[in-house]
């Protein structure tokens, strides 16, 4: 449910009304379908899945702020990226 609703959320996000203060309406989230299961093998794969996610969304956010430090002293020619002669 967990990941259906943030699906949603972000979707909800992006769709909001209102240039000052943002609203969704109550047809926005009527028809918001989730997966409802007995199945404790479902949530289990699920949940693995899920950690994935997560652990990949935090390696992106290290790799991003790792660019975004990196970029500048590159351009600036403070750092230096040496040729691969191996090819």
């Amino acid at each position: 449910m967990y990941i259906a609703s943030n699906d949603v959320v972000d979707i909800l996000r992006k769709g909001s009304y209102g240039s000052i203060v943002k609203f969704i309406t109550l047809g926005d989230v009527q028809n918001i379908k989730l997966l409802v299961s007995d199945n404790p093998i479902i949530y289990m794969q699920l949940n693995k899945i899920y950690k994935e996610i997560e652990l990949l969304e935090k390696e992106n956010e290290h790799l991003a702020a790792l660019r975004d430090f990196l970029l500048p002293l590159l351009m600036n020619g403070q750092v230096t990226v040496a040729a691969n002669e191996s090819h």
